[in-house]
This record gives C-alpha cells, sequence and structure tokens, in this order.
C-alpha cells in the first residue's frame, strides 16, 4: 500500500502513544496517523524498548537516532517530548525545510527561545500547529459561530477558568481555547495574582488571579493537591452561559428565564477521538486545503504567559 505522506513521531510518551494504547479511542499522534490512510508513521523515542512496543503495534518504521538528513525525509513531524526538548526539535525541523510541524504544548517556557524560535520560523516557509486539541475540533468550531451569533446580542460580562498542574501548561489551553473562540488576542489588564503554587514545575506554577479582558471581568482559579484533572471554562453573558465542563469534553448552553438558567444546547463527548481531526488538519495543510497553521498566535500566548509569571 503506499501512503502519500511520511510522517516521524518524536517521543512515544502518552500524548504520542500510550493514552489510548489499550482502548478504541484516537487520542494520541500514533494512532491518530495510523488511522489515516494518508500517512505512513516511523517513531522515535530515546526509551527504545517504548519505541520498539510502538512501531510493533501500529506498524511503523522504527527510527534509532535523529538528525537534520533523518528529519528532511518526513513530511510532517510531531514532537510529542518534554517541553524542555521543544527548542531543540524544533530548531532540527526548521533547519530542515519541514513542511508541517506538530508540537506539543507549550512550546517554551524560556523567552529567549520563544523569540529565536519565531525568527526561524518567518525566515521558513514551515507550517507549524501547537497542538491546543480543542481549536480543532468540529463541536468547538461550531461553538465559535455560536458565540459570535451571542456576542452581537449580549455583552460578555465575566469569564471563570478552574483547572490544575501549571499556569502555562494547563491554562493555557484555556486560553489559547478562549483566544479561538472570543476571536481576540489575550490582552489583561489590572492583573492581581495571588495563591501561587510551585507544585508542577519549577517554571511553570499553578496560580489563581484576577485581570481585566477590556470590559470582561477575568477570574481563573489554579487547584493544587488534586488527583482528578480539572479544566473548566465559564463564559456569562447577559442572558447566556456558556458552561465548558469535564475537561472541555461537554458543552453546555444555557439561556436565562426569568430568573433561572434553562440549558439549550448540550454537546457530550466534543473531545471524542480528538487526534483523529488534529492529524486531518495536518494532511489539509499538505494538501494546501488549509493554508493556516497557529504558531505565531501560540508563541504570542506562550510569551504573555511568561509574563504573567515572571512579573
Amino acid at each position: 500500500m503506499s501512503f502519500p505522506h511520511r510522517a516521524l513521531l518524536i517521543g512515544c510518551g502518552n500524548i504520542g502513544a500510550l493514552y489510548d494504547l489499550n482502548n478504541e479511542q484516537v487520542l494520541t499522534h500514533a494512532k491518530g496517523y495510523f488511522l489515516n490512510p494518508q500517512f505512513s508513521l516511523t517513531v522515535y523515542d530515546t526509551n527504545t524498548d517504548l519505541a520498539k512496543t510502538i512501531s510493533e503495534k501500529y506498524d511503523a518504521k522504527l527510527l534509532t537516532s535523529i538528525s537534520p538528513y533523518e528529519i528532511n525525509r518526513y513530511d510532517c513531524i510531531s514532537i510529542c517530548t518534554p517541553a524542555s526538548t521543544h527548542f531543540s526539535f524544533l530548531d532540527q525541523c526548521f533547519d530542515a525545510g519541514c513542511k508541517v510541524i506538530l508540537c506539543e504544548k507549550p512550546v517554551s517556557y524560556s523567552s529567549a527561545e520563544l523569540e529565536a524560535l519565531m525568527n526561524k520560523y518567518s525566515a521558513s516557509s514551515c507550517k507549524v500547529l501547537v497542538n491546543y486539541i480543542r481549536r480543532f475540533q468540529p463541536a468547538y468550531i461550531d461553538l465559535k459561530e455560536k458565540i459570535s451569533e451571542i456576542k452581537n446580542k449580549e455583552q460578555l460580562m465575566n469569564i471563570k477558568i478552574r483547572y490544575h498542574r501549571g499556569f502555562i501548561n494547563n491554562c493555557g489551553h484555556a486560553l489559547d481555547l478562549l483566544e479561538f473562540l472570543l476571536s481576540k488576542k489575550i490582552n489583561f489588564t489590572s492583573i492581581q495574582k495571588y495563591n501561587i503554587y510551585y507544585d508542577f514545575s519549577e517554571s511553570d506554577p499553578t496560580l489563581s488571579l484576577k485581570a481585566l479582558w477590556e470590559d470582561t471581568a477575568i477570574e481563573i482559579t489554579g487547584l493544587t493537591g488534586l488527583s482528578q484533572p480539572i479544566f473548566e471554562v465559564e463564559l456569562l453573558f447577559a442572558n447566556t452561559v456558556i458552561s465548558i465542563t469535564e475537561s472541555g469534553n461537554k458543552i453546555t448552553i444555557f439561556r436565562k428565564n426569568s430568573s433561572f438558567l434553562v440549558p439549550l444546547t448540550l454537546v457530550e463527548n466534543s473531545l471524542k477521538n480528538y487526534m483523529a481531526p488534529v492529524i486531518q488538519h495536518i494532511h489539509n495543510l499538505l494538501t494546501g486545503k488549509e493554508h493556516e497553521d497557529n504558531f505565531q498566535g501560540a508563541v504570542a500566548l506562550n510569551q504573555k504567559m511568561l509574563s504573567i509569571v515572571n512579573n
């Protein structure tokens, strides 16, 4: 069987290959590529036993070393390694002129690295997707259209976010989602930070804050000491509330009726098989069906979040 596009997966850990290794869902880069008939897959990991297991599971080629020569042989590269290594792999991909790069978030915890990568990106023809998964899902693309209609009639009064495990790492998902849904860039003023805990990373505290985003009050609550994942976003308009719960898997739209909120729309399983649309977006970029990536926006948000943490 012939495959039009060659994909290289760098990093076979959780999001790379393990989240769905023993279930029917499509939650990883490896399974996403494997199930898309447009791609052949090669895998690499510093843990050679793990890489061998994944290569056998998905009938993928096994790469034992990484070099610009090797990277240049592939149409797209998935970078699923720790954030501290993203700079090195992205730098090599830019030098190799890779057509499409899919990088896990965050891009970096270093402002200097982010600036250097933006310079490389601007001088290249590479397309780079940062894997903020929700912006690629059909349910959230539909929600963006609904919010556009609501905004024409009602003012957005408040935004509430609850998250855990790192402001940049996990709250970054919520802030990127807000930029996507509201079609405007984060620009907080009157920021008040509190409850700052370095429970996730020395570079990325879990913190809470209150701020203004133009005329909208935003409250972010970082939760610590939890074993279960928390990711919740609430957008409160004058008469409508949009509630995103269950790590983004459930979307409910409420409408004010007298003094009560009545649920009008409920979307469940909005993140089911979430890597399939991401991989399809890569194919669309490779074939010219899509032309836009999200690298510049993701790096700009990454820089703003670093500034909030460090100031």
